[in-house]
């Protein structure tokens, strides 16, 4: 079965020579046996770009186990399975930017959030709002390096380094950017009424919960389960609050005047 999309191997020809357009070295197959790349490499289309997506390293594979078994998804990946699913760190940055590029071309009436507030304040928190509002997801992106010391630091000693605790938060915030996907089509239909803020609250609630159920997945079978879930609840509770308030201090200094 292996190389049908190229009808030099299917009818058994031998395939003509060519180096690899990535790194040069000489073509003996279908992939590169040097970078992996393959030969049949055209100019870029738009259809071309959309028949790669799927297939690049399992991106639609990778966001659909997130969806229904996190921490299996995790886990394999950890283990060895690169191939079949989308590198961490770029699936963070893709799902990151299309959610910023949403939130930051569409302007929310955020007067549900800010009732009750006291007239005086009122101008400088919507200014503060409404910049968190438009580039949390990008802010999470740089909260990345800390979040993954804090869930490394409260689970140490579970099996799991440094750098694969940025995997495990990379992975989790790239799925949790997929709901503030989904929140922005709800928050469209709510936006100007009062279920706008009931709306916001649950998109906060849920990813809280996500982030804490990723967590336990990951570190449910490296001990005690009861103590796995007090952990990631803890772990959460701390990122979250550590990057609002990275988050207030930023968004704060942006808006200051000079």
């Amino acid at each position: 079965m292996k190389g049908v999309d190229d009808p030099g191997q299917a009818s058994g020809a031998a395939l003509p020579v060519r180096t690899c357009a990535n790194c040069a070295t000489e073509l003996t197959g279908l992939c590169c046996s040097h970078c992996g790349q393959r030969r049949d490499v055209a100019r870029l289309t738009l259809r071309n770009i959309a028949a790669q997506l799927p297939r690049q390293r399992g991106l639609l594979h990778t966001l659909a186990g997130l969806a229904r078994r996190p921490g299996q998804v995790i886990l394999r990946y950890l283990d060895g399975h690169r191939v079949e699913f989308a590198n961490p760190l770029n699936l963070l940055t893709l799902t990151a930017g299309f959610a910023a590029l949403l939130y930051t071309n569409h302007r929310f009436d955020l007067t549900p959030l800010l009732a009750g507030l006291a007239p005086d304040t009122l101008a400088t928190q919507s200014r503060l709002l409404n910049f968190q509002f438009k580039y949390r997801t990008l802010l999470q992106v740089l909260d990345l390096p800390l979040l993954a010391a804090i869930t490394w630091l409260l689970f140490r000693g579970r099996g799991r380094g440094y750098a694969e605790h940025l995997v495990i938060n990379a992975y989790s915030m790239s799925a949790v950017n997929i709901l503030y996907l989904l929140l922005f089509v709800v928050l469209l239909g709510v936006d100007g009424t009062p279920a706008f803020r009931i709306a916001w609250v649950v998109g906060s609630v849920v990813p809280f919960a996500y982030k804490a159920g990723v967590l336990y997945a990951v570190f449910a079978g490296t001990g005690r389960r009861w103590r796995a879930a007090l952990l990631a609840l803890a772990a959460t509770a701390f990122a979250v609050g550590l990057q609002i308030a990275l988050m207030t201090a930023i968004a704060t200094w942006a808006i200051a005047p000079i």
